[in-house]
């Protein structure tokens, strides 16, 4: 049964958010050193600041391992890796000095006509970099710390003011050895699971993801499930009306459609979308619904305020999910429950 994250992850959270806070502020006064001659000035300051973020590096990961110890029995526990691994290197192997420098090349780059300006913008993707370091410093401790346990694998712990793509994600299990997925910035963290279907809850609010769009508020609060809406970003189209995502014959949105054409006695009509490797199969064809999907924006720019018609939609395009069986999905659609 789920269960509330334990203490342990939630502290390795707020404790996390705390180094990145102290780091963000120690950067930029480092940053403040840079004169307009970028690469003399770098010379100066980047052995201080490689320094800082690899501190940062270590504490983060002593922290993981630490709250690891705290959820893993020690009976299941093989090894206790060393914090002083995930530091002073960068997540792509590379020395830090190095990733860092990046901060420089964005000040050289950037369409700004000040020295100020473009000093301001390679302290902000300085901040960045380091952060994005530092918790992957933590994650990457946490996933250690798994991986030398008995334990199945680790879930996503969330946060309030995430991104859509990680609200998407929120909760999800995945084994020990899968990678974790995170954009530049991100914040979330593994918690190290035991089995499998046997995690947390971790239920977060439409209100508390900061970069919903306004129909896709609006089609949430009309019934849509969170990450169907959010998930349709991923195939969008260009001008944003209409999104491929879940239209293969094995998608929810095709599973609904099929409903649909039985419910009027229809046959479901089908595109080959091109050919991909499928098992020992090299040119297995996608196949997907003919009918175009339509995306929360196109939704309310057809249905305007017609808050029926808009989930009678919402239902036909396969947004409507948790509790409903394609068949009712249809039967909504249709306007017949």
């Amino acid at each position: 049964m789920a269960q509330a994250f334990p203490d342990a992850a939630t502290s390795l959270y707020m404790a996390q958010q705390r180094r990145l806070s102290r780091l963000n502020r120690t950067l930029s006064a480092r940053w403040q050193w840079m004169g307009s001659d970028f690469d003399v000035s770098w010379q100066l300051v980047s052995g201080l600041i490689a320094a800082d973020v690899a501190q940062a590096q270590g504490g983060a990961a002593q922290d993981a391992v630490d709250a690891a110890a705290l959820v893993i029995p020690t009976a299941d526990m093989l090894a206790t890796p060393s914090a002083a691994g995930f530091a002073g290197i960068a997540s792509d192997g590379r020395d830090l000095t190095s990733l860092l420098y990046g901060a420089v090349v964005k000040a050289k780059s950037v369409d700004a006509e000040s020295i100020a300006e473009r000093l301001e913008a390679g302290r902000l993707w300085l901040v960045g970099a380091a952060e994005t370091q530092v918790a992957d410093a933590t994650r990457l401790a946490s996933s250690v710390s798994t991986a030398a346990s008995s334990y199945y694998g680790y879930q996503r712990l969330v946060a309030p003011g995430c991104c859509k793509r990680c609200a998407a994600l929120a909760g999800k299990e995945f084994r020990w050895n899968e990678g974790f997925e995170r954009h530049p910035r991100c914040r979330c963290i593994h918690v190290p699971l035991r089995e499998k279907r046997d995690g947390y809850t971790n239920d977060i609010d439409p209100s508390q993801v900061r970069d919903l769009t306004k129909a896709q508020r609006r089609a949430i609060d009309d019934g849509a499930d969170m990450t169907a809406v959010i998930n349709a970003d991923r195939g969008r189209s260009r001008n944003g009306m209409t999104t491929s995502e879940g239209t293969t014959k094995r998608g929810w949105h095709a599973y609904v459609q099929r409903a649909i054409d039985r419910e009027q006695g229809a046959s479901t009509a089908y595109t080959t979308t091109g050919y991909r490797q499928q098992g020992f199969v090299k040119n297995y064809p996608v196949r997907r619904v003919s009918k175009q999907r339509l995306t929360p924006e196109a939704i309310y720019r057809l249905c305007g305020n017609d808050r029926d018609a808009a989930i009678r939609h919402l239902a036909a395009n396969g947004y409507l999910v948790a509790g409903h069986s394609p068949s009712d999905v249809a039967r909504i659609a249709l306007g017949r429950t």
